[in-house]
Formats: structure tokens, sequence, C-alpha cells
């Protein structure tokens, strides 16, 4: 039995920037005496959940695309917008999360959708159990311009002349 480590190369010579697969296959009697190992920081467990908000519509870390706490919070080198993991003997992980939603999405539903989402996300990319994912909902994005029947914007009455 062999263990195979997979990493990306970039081909030499070439000039292109297309990466060859490269392959190196260490047997298995020797792979359990390789000492070290690995671990995964919790900057990195946030950084798989943002990703994974991402598949599920009307719903976003933090305060949502261009709020004004999200802009402040990257500008303080803050960690992933409102997504806080805590990592427990290297074997399971605990979120607490942010996130803003659109008007008129059903927040329950979509809440659900990203923890599921988040918890598939972190599983298969770290091997971690989520203990538990908790999302709070902290904003509620409304539309830009106010639509009427038909499509077109609503125009705002004029206030009286005095």
């Amino acid at each position: 039995m062999t263990v195979a480590n997979r990493h990306r190369s970039k081909s030499a010579g070439t000039g292109s920037r297309a990466a060859a697969e490269a392959e190196v296959r260490i047997p298995a009697s020797e792979a359990g005496a390789v000492r070290g190992g690995v671990s995964i920081a919790e900057s990195v467990v946030e950084m798989i959940a943002a990703t994974a908000t991402k598949d599920v519509p009307g719903i976003y870390p933090g305060n949502g695309p261009g709020g004004i706490t999200s802009e402040l919070s990257r500008a303080f080198g803050a960690r992933q917008h409102g997504i806080r993991a805590r990592i427990k003997h290297d074997k399971e992980v605990s979120l607490e999360m942010r996130m803003a939603v659109d008007y008129g999405e059903h927040i329950p539903t979509r809440g659900e959708e990203v923890r599921i989402a988040v918890a598939r996300a972190v599983r298969k990319l770290t091997d971690l159990e989520t203990r538990e994912i908790k999302v709070k909902v902290t904003e509620v994005l409304l539309p830009k311009t106010d639509q009427v029947e038909g499509g077109q914007p609503e125009q705002a009455e004029s206030p009286p002349v005095v």
C-alpha cells in the first residue's frame, strides 16, 4: 500500500502558465514514520465558511457587500467579515457568523442553507467536525430603488414649495 501526495508545479521551459500535476508515492510503511503534522488555522476555516456562503443566494457575510462596517473591518485588518471560528483539539470547529440578507428572503431558510453549505465545505476541505454553526442575521439589505408594478422606478414626490 502507498500514500500518494499530489502537488502542482509549473511547466519548465515552456513559459506557459498551465500547471502540470506531479505525483509522489510514499510507501505506507514510511508514511507513518514521517514526523510532524498538519494543523489548520482558524482563519482558514473562516475563509472556507465565507466562500461557502457565496453559493447561497440573497445572504452575505458581515453586513453585506460594500457596507460601511465591512469596509471598516477590512481597513483595520479584521478577520473574515463577521465570521469567527474556534477549533478544539484539532478535531472539531464551532463557527459564529454574522450575515446580511436581501429584503424579501425567508431568513430561517437562508440561514439553514448557509449552515448546511458551510458544514459541508468545512468537512470536505478540512476533515473537521462542525460542532455548531450559529448564524445571526444582523442586517436586511433594501433594494437600491423602489419598484412599482410594471418594473418602473417609483418617482418621489417633490416637497411643496412654501
